[in-house]
């Protein structure tokens, strides 16, 4: 079981001004809520069951409202990845992705801060360097990285593997270590997922991928940070409806990484 902590970050103002919570009443205001305080408590984390059933059991919520939400604010919640049982906020995912970064810079600046306390009692810091090198290579093989800890690297694999149009992959390469700094990877692998069964659903479905912009492209205008209004899941937003988002990106902003 992972760790996180018992809250996640609200925004009263970034709330109020989402053009999808404007949209909703009073009683789904209370759903929406209770869906992502569940979700984060969930495994995985900013998760919740896809079967209305089982939600209903989980919230105390009716299965026909929790349907009726579900269906009529799709951004809300999307497939968590390949696993057709999960529902993902992904703002709300990426809040806990940024804990995870978070606690491993804290991690690594107490190992540091040992090490330096170390060498000034013994007067032999060349040998200990030596010596946790070692370690830190082992260490290394048996350790996997989550999305936070990924190389930038590791993390335009990932990208363009889940990205839908797979051309001039170098070009998209040379975007990616132009643009894209690694704590924000997560945001950049939540929002290919969001928009794959968001605004490129159904070109994706029709095969009209050469409507959806070209990875290169899409890195070199930061198309991660786009505000998701309600129209874009059927792909028949005007390009004018769309503006840049000040955060991180703006999907459904309850926390500066929840949507």
């Amino acid at each position: 079981m992972s760790y996180h902590p018992p809250y996640y970050k609200r925004f009263p103002r970034d709330y109020r001004s989402s053009q999808t919570t404007r949209a909703m009443t009073l009683a789904e205001h209370g759903v929406y809520n209770i869906l992502l305080d569940t979700a984060w408590e969930e495994e995985p984390t900013a998760t919740i069951p896809a079967d209305p059933r089982i939600l209903a059991k989980i919230t105390g919520i009716h299965q026909r409202i929790v349907r009726q939400f579900l269906h009529k604010y799709q951004t809300t919640f999307i497939q968590f990845g390949d696993d057709s049982k999960r529902l993902v906020n992904p703002r709300l995912r990426s809040e806990y992705e940024e804990f995870l970064q978070l606690c491993e810079k804290k991690r690594h600046a107490g190992i540091e801060s040992g090490k330096a306390r170390q060498a000034k009692r013994t007067g032999v810091e060349h040998v200990l360097n030596n010596s946790d090198t070692d370690l830190d290579s082992d260490s290394k093989k048996h350790h996997t990285p989550s999305v936070s800890e990924l190389p930038l690297a590791e993390g335009f694999e990932r990208f363009y593997a889940a990205y839908p149009k797979k051309v001039a992959k170098a070009d998209a390469e040379k975007a990616w270590r132009q643009k894209v700094k690694p704590e924000e990877v997560p945001a950049i692998l939540a929002r290919v997922e969001l928009n794959k069964h968001g605004e490129w659903k159904d070109k994706i479905a029709n095969r009209e991928k050469n409507f959806i912009p070209n990875p290169a492209t899409w890195l070199r205008h930061r198309r991660w940070n786009d505000e998701i209004l309600e129209g874009s899941r059927n792909g028949n937003h005007s390009a004018a409806a769309v503006r840049a988002a000040a955060g991180k990106y703006a999907a459904i902003p309850i926390t500066r990484a929840t949507a």
